[in-house]
């Protein structure tokens, strides 16, 4: 045998669907679950007019960032996304450190928003089971500390089966 040549043929897929684009695009920006998840604290701590305010104002920054990377992209139009143009608009000498910097940005951005969602259905799992639980809840046998608990349980779980799911290739 051979040990030059690879076992097997080797294959990069670089095509993936327009739903699959879709839908990659539609859950990376989280518009529908960031709004519900938090707007009850939102209203308890800032009320209204700051959560009005404060949505137009991220919103116009989330239209600033993404012109900046639209313009990015469409001068460097390149495999690699934010890992090259990282390294591609630093000084030569500190290139591979902005990559990897960016790297581990994007892996933590990532990884908050998931346990972001996690917790916040979480949060509306045990809502869903108090509203079907309250002569238990009346009664006592449900009470803060064991919500929190309950919450935390199952964002942890989902949080595992997403990671787990991510482990699954994209085009299949």
């Amino acid at each position: 045998m051979d040990s030059s040549k690879p076992a097997y043929a080797q294959e990069l897929r670089r095509g993936i669907s327009g739903f699959t684009s879709f839908t990659l695009c539609f859950t990376n920006a989280a518009i529908i679950p960031a709004l519900f998840m938090q707007m009850d604290y939102g209203f308890r701590t800032g009320g209204p007019a700051v959560m009005l305010y404060g949505w137009l104002l991220v919103g116009l920054f989330t239209v600033i960032t993404g012109s900046v990377m639209a313009e990015i992209c469409s001068t460097y139009p390149v495999s690699g996304s934010v890992y090259y143009w990282a390294g591609a608009l630093a000084k030569p000498e500190d290139a591979a450190f902005a990559s990897y910097l960016t790297g581990w940005a994007n892996f933590c951005g990532g990884f908050s928003f998931l346990v972001t969602i996690s917790f916040g259905l979480a949060r509306i799992l045990v809502g869903l089971l108090k509203m079907n639980y309250q002569v238990m809840a009346k009664n006592g046998m449900i009470d803060r500390e064991e919500d929190v608990g309950v919450t935390v349980a199952i964002a942890i779980s989902l949080s595992t089966v997403w990671c787990l799911q991510n482990l699954k290739r994209i085009d299949d």
